[in-house]
């Protein structure tokens, strides 16, 4: 991560990475605002999740979140959970693990767009609220346009209870049999950035 180091504010950013697509594995890259950064007055941060693999062996699931903190309480709200299909990438035969792969991010004032091998596969309209009328709405969509750092990361992907799934179902859950020796091999991470855009360097 790069919590308290980098910051960034809209722009192209693209890795180019060999990804472990295991059953049982979960592999991200992703972004989230941090308090101190945002707006004057701003309770709600927000998470863009570029890649996350849900320990599925052929498919990349995009999202974008909404988390609103006040007087300790946290609310949370996700794209993927408002009725909307998810902007899933499935890649079919392809053996994702044995092959570099660049995955990319364009971010504007107005919109979020994922690719694949520079091939667009989602894109968020980010000055129009995604939660329906008449719900109870997180916050506001004005965190999709504060500095986000940077966060790479692979896990176990465990239940939604927080443990292993011993019942060897196909949810793409953590098992007994699960192969742990995987590895995330990044050839490079860029950022493009041109006039309007914002990187804050932290000591």
């Amino acid at each position: 991560t790069t919590k308290d180091t980098v910051n960034f504010k809209y722009g192209y950013i693209e890795i180019r990475a060999r990804i472990p697509y295991k059953n049982g594995i979960q592999s991200s890259f992703w972004f989230k605002t941090d308090g101190d950064l945002a707006a004057k007055g701003s309770e709600t941060s927000a998470e863009v999740d570029m890649i996350e693999t849900f320990g599925l062996t052929d498919t990349v699931t995009p999202n974008i979140h909404k988390w609103l903190s006040s007087d300790g309480v946290v609310a949370h709200s996700q794209y993927n959970n408002n009725g909307r299909t998810a902007k899933t990438k499935k890649f079919g035969s392809a053996s994702l693990s044995d092959e570099f792969h660049i995955y990319g991010m364009e971010w504007t004032e107005s919109e979020i767009i994922m690719y694949v091998d520079r091939q667009e596969y989602a894109r968020y309209d980010i000055t129009k609220d995604y939660e329906k009328s008449g719900e109870t709405v997180v916050g506001s969509m004005d965190a999709f346009n504060d500095p986000m750092r940077i966060i790479i990361g692979i896990s176990p992907y465990l239940s939604e209870l927080g443990h292993y799934d011993f019942t060897g179902n196909e949810s793409g859950y953590t098992t007994e049999s699960t192969d742990f020796s995987q590895s995330y091999s990044i050839d490079w991470v860029r950022l493009y950035q041109k006039d309007g855009c914002d990187l804050i360097k932290r000591s």
